[in-house]
């Protein structure tokens, strides 16, 4: 039995390592895209125009952020916004700006002893339930799943290293 509680946390471990990489993983690529000169992955450049809204999402994260507040930094539509957004990323302005707050929200679970509901609201959540859902779209796994997960991998260095 305890065998088998093994193999399971081990392969919570494995997920939750595969979806955090996934999610850094975009995040990067977006950004990637927008300081590159040229990526092979586009055929069209991203503008300047999306750069500022990227720079407002991560200078504004820590706050509610609407797509019509990213498409105003823009100086676009939403609409027109969010279709420029996607040609020139890869990836939709909601799903970026999701991404962006769960993988800042991982660092927190990752160095903090905060509640849940204060790393939801750095990270910019109303609330602890939407930033759950978020994570768990992101990753697969829940906040407080992911930072017992770090938390064993934590002691199981700070034991191979004594």
């Amino acid at each position: 039995m305890r065998q088998e509680s093994a193999v399971v946390v081990q392969s919570d471990n494995t997920r939750i390592a595969a979806a955090e990489h996934a999610a850094v993983k975009s995040v990067a690529r977006v950004r990637r895209r927008l300081f590159l000169a040229s990526d092979p992955g586009l055929t069209v450049q991203p503008t300047a125009s999306v750069t500022r809204s990227v720079h407002f999402v991560e200078t504004h994260i820590d706050q509610p952020i609407t797509l019509d507040d990213m498409a105003a930094a823009a100086g676009f539509s939403k609409f027109h916004f969010s279709r420029e957004f996607k040609a020139r990323t890869g990836m939709a302005p909601g799903a970026f700006l999701r991404g962006y707050r769960v993988v800042r929200a991982m660092d927190h679970l990752r160095n903090s002893t905060e509640r849940i509901g204060a790393v939801a609201a750095a990270a910019g959540y109303r609330s602890a339930a939407a930033f759950s859902r978020a994570f768990r779209k992101v990753t697969g796994s829940t906040p407080h799943l992911f930072r017992m997960t770090h938390h064993l991998r934590a002691d199981k260095l700070d034991r191979d290293s004594a």
